[in-house]
């Protein structure tokens, strides 16, 4: 029996070799790279391909406010 990965399983492995390169060309391990979860959703049209799209860019202009930002706390 062949069992397929699930999309949870894909995110792992990318999430896990993508840090473990950028920690390489960074020289950096001290943060990790990823947050520890992620949010799936399927977008089905065009209107909630612009809402998912705007939301990415306007979550990005927050980040200097952000508790998770590194250097929020050391200014």
């Amino acid at each position: 029996m062949i069992i397929s990965p699930t999309l949870g399983d894909i995110v792992r492995v990318f999430k896990s070799i993508s840090a473990i390169k950028v920690s390489l060309v960074l020289e950096k391990t001290e943060m990790p790279l990823w947050q520890r979860n992620y949010y799936e959703h399927i977008i089905r049209n065009d209107a909630e391909w612009t809402s998912v799209s705007e939301y990415i860019s306007n979550n990005l202009l927050c980040w200097e406010q952000d508790e998770e930002n590194p250097d929020m706390h050391n200014p």
